[in-house]
């Protein structure tokens, strides 16, 4: 489950692979979304909660309201299920799909009034690791802590790139990329 962001999202997996999923763009409703879109994941994979063996939920950074929402929602299922809870922080949800490319990823999230919440991960003795934690600061600030790392070059990803991606790249160069 996840309502961090302006795009709701509920997966359905088995231990190898997706089985159904449902993400949308949501604009302040996740309270009426949210229940309909587990019942149609669970629906459309032929599913019901009692199959369920864990429940995993986005953490934020994002919008308290909407965090609520997918937290409560969560720990409800897992509560009365009996079956564990697990929470990820969303930057690191955000940053995970690149973490085989080889170079620093930022996964940036847009949180208002010029601010971003982002991180810093890249490989460290193969091992790939958040280097910067989860941070909420000005985009100027962001550009300043990136540059004074000395990478060549950073991946930025993640929801914020939508609308701070330009501004990076006129702060940043060649030094940043976008997927």
């Amino acid at each position: 489950i996840d309502t961090s962001t302006r795009y709701g999202g509920v997966c359905l997996r088995d231990d190898q692979r997706v089985v159904a999923s449902l993400s949308w763009y949501s604009s302040r409703n996740h309270t009426s979304e949210l229940m309909p879109a587990v019942q149609q994941v669970l629906m459309q994979a032929g599913k019901d909660t009692k199959d369920l063996s864990v429940v995993t939920v986005a953490l934020g950074p994002g919008g308290f309201s909407a965090l609520r929402v997918g937290i409560s929602v969560a720990k409800g299922m897992a509560f009365s299920l009996g079956i564990p809870l697990v929470g990820v922080g969303t930057l690191e949800i955000e940053v995970f799909p690149y973490a085989t490319m080889g170079w620093p990823a930022c996964p940036i999230l847009d949180i208002g009034r010029g601010g971003v919440a982002s991180a810093l991960y890249c490989l460290v003795e193969e091992k790939w690791q958040r280097v910067m934690d989860d941070q909420i600061q000005s985009l100027e600030a962001l550009v300043e802590a990136i540059s004074n790392r000395g990478y060549e070059r950073v991946l930025f990803c993640g929801e914020g790139v939508e609308t701070k991606g330009s501004l990076l790249r006129e702060a940043l160069g060649d030094m940043a990329v976008m997927p």
